[in-house]
């Protein structure tokens, strides 16, 4: 077994017995409820963080859009219905990713891991690493059961093209969800701040969940593409295209692949700042 399988295992320990864990699964639980709570009949909602010329089609607006059901595919409606609280994920993997990364170094765990000769940048990738498993997992359990109670509420059956889709869209928005909470633990590995790391991430995160979804509705008033850059260098902006069903499947193998280099980006630089920066 290598070196970082072994730090995985024993950070997998750790978060097993972590109130982060506990926390999270609250979250999810919470979250999945919301969901499953909102009303089906007209007007339906919540909408938030909506654009488009045509939120009732599907891949007509972008953003998260609950039960608003589109008559030409209901089933693919009850999908977007089960991601439109990803909106609320977003602060939740901020939080949980400097909560989990920073807990070694708030009770003193890295300091004598340090003295004892282990390497923090190894700690520090497997660390995170260990907790985007379980924030991708619980993400997708909390979309799946609320699929599920949608699709028997609308009446509609869940088939491969249903599956396909929220198999893809969960997919690009628990990367991108993995990458928020990665940047989270790479800034506070390098400013030892947990205000300031939150508050950053919050704030751009912010910036382009308002900012996009303008920029996406002015451009469709007036029939030009719809904007790219600089939107597209930060995780929210696939989350707000995956979460509409508005990807195709080449679009979303790209937002996969993106989501996945910030993803990888964030562990690196965790790791690195781990390594740097004194205890």
């Amino acid at each position: 077994m290598s070196a970082l399988a072994r730090a995985a295992r024993a950070e997998a320990r750790k978060l097993l017995f972590s109130r982060a864990l506990p926390a999270l699964a609250a979250c999810a639980a919470v979250l999945a409820a919301l969901t499953m709570s909102s009303p089906a009949g007209f007007p339906g909602g919540p909408l938030l963080m909506t654009a488009g010329p045509d939120p009732s089609r599907i891949g007509g607006a972008i953003g998260f859009i609950g039960n608003v059901v589109d008559p030409a595919a209901p089933g693919l409606s009850a999908v977007r219905t089960s991601l439109v609280y990803t909106a609320l994920w977003i602060p939740v993997a901020v939080a949980y990713g400097l909560a989990t990364f920073s807990a070694d170094f708030a009770c003193g765990a890295a300091r004598v891991s340090r003295a004892r000769g282990a390497s923090l940048a190894r700690l520090g990738t497997a660390r995170v690493l260990v907790s985007c498993c379980a924030l991708s997992a619980l993400y997708a359990a909390s979309c799946g059961v609320a699929l599920a109670f949608k699709a028997a509420q609308y009446g509609v059956a869940i088939g491969p093209e249903e599956l396909s889709a929220f198999a893809g869209a969960v997919a690009v928005d628990a990367l991108g969800l993995c990458a928020l909470a990665s940047w989270s633990a790479a800034l506070y590995a390098a400013l030892r701040g947990p205000f300031v790391s939150i508050m950053a991430q919050l704030a751009l995160a912010a910036l382009v969940l308002l900012g996009y979804p303008s920029a996406y509705g002015a451009a469709s008033a007036a029939g030009a593409a719809a904007p790219i850059l600089p939107w597209a260098l930060h995780p929210v902006f696939y989350l707000l295209n995956a979460s509409a069903l508005c990807l195709d499947a080449a679009q979303a193998a790209l937002a996969l692949a993106v989501c996945a280099g910030m993803l990888a980006g964030g562990v690196a630089a965790a790791s690195a700042a781990s390594s740097l920066k004194e205890v």
